[in-house]
């Protein structure tokens, strides 16, 4: 027998006077009441109402019964409460993880406005590239770019980001422009730590897939680096257009190999896959989705590839 439900029905049978009146009341027989509180009788070895044909009353154990039962159901009802105006209103200590160059550039700047839309949820915001374990480690949410291999995680997509191959125009003087992927194997090419594949690149090249050696003087496990370094005239790189959008713009830096382009990288929002998502992850959730619809950031304005 389910204690709480028992519960209930003792305050109700008390509260209305009769087994009948509280019957209706919880839309119930007055044979399943009745039976109810023989069966709690029966498990504590003890009476809790006197019944007659007219009336029934509590005995003593019934009285402090009553008020412990009181108690108990009016915690739960209160602790429901609270967590139903959770869902409706945000609010407690949120942990986010994201990488760091991402993180850096396109979810910190927008802490503030959701801080300011939810004043209630208190962010704990770490930048890290390593893949955290979100559930060991306590996290709520983490934002990951890349195939999704877990599958104890669930995740909404924010955007899909093209892969440039670049370097800087000094460079491109001083060593000549590969033509081809092949070529890069003649090329100083900067390398980024927490690549799937470290040492080769992926391109289609004439409807076909190419998968090139790489290998040169400097990697890093940081995207930001790896875009300076190449800034710098050190050598050839691919990156993301969240990282080098803006510098492809300012020509700063030359997208190469326009015609032989790379798959695309996915950018995720992901959360423990539990039954329940509690309101402060859904808030952030979809208030993220929300920013990433349309036009990013580190769209080109012009672009000679397509993804």
């Amino acid at each position: 027998m389910d204690r709480l439900y028992a519960m209930e029905t003792f305050l109700h049978v008390v509260e209305q006077g009769s087994f009948s009146r509280a019957a209706e009341r919880i839309g119930r027989s007055k044979a399943v009441v009745s039976k109810t509180i023989s069966h709690m009788e029966d498990r504590l070895g003890i009476r809790l109402l006197n019944r007659t044909t007219r009336r029934i009353s509590l005995t003593e154990a019934g009285t402090e019964y009553y008020e412990h039962c009181q108690r108990i159901v009016s915690e739960v009802n209160a602790t429901e409460t609270a967590l139903t105006d959770l869902q409706k209103n945000p609010r407690g200590k949120l942990r986010l993880t994201a990488p760091m160059t991402f993180g850096t550039m396109h979810i910190t700047p927008l802490v503030a406005e959701f801080c300011t839309r939810y004043p209630d949820i208190e962010i704990e915001l770490e930048l890290n590239d390593r893949h955290v374990d979100m559930v060991d480690e306590g996290y709520d949410l983490a934002v990951r770019i890349g195939r999704l291999n877990d599958s104890t995680l669930r995740g909404r997509k924010l955007v899909s980001c093209g892969i440039k191959t670049i370097a800087a125009p000094s460079y491109l003087e001083k060593m000549g422009e590969p033509s081809e992927p092949q070529d890069l194997s003649k090329h100083n090419c900067l390398l980024y730590s927490y690549a799937s594949d470290l040492y080769h690149w992926t391109y289609i090249h004439n409807g076909e897939a190419v998968r090139v050696p790489v290998n040169g003087n400097f990697k890093s496990n940081n995207g930001r680096a790896v875009l300076e370094a190449c800034i710098a005239g050190l050598g050839v790189t691919v990156l993301p257009d969240f990282i080098c959008g803006p510098s492809l713009r300012q020509g700063i830096v030359k997208e190469i190999l326009v015609h032989d382009h790379r798959d695309p990288v996915d950018v995720y929002v992901l959360y423990p896959a539990n039954r329940y998502v509690a309101g402060k992850v859904r808030a952030f959730i979809d208030f993220v989705v929300e920013k990433f619809a349309g036009k990013h950031p580190w769209d080109l304005e012009t672009s000679t590839s397509s993804y």
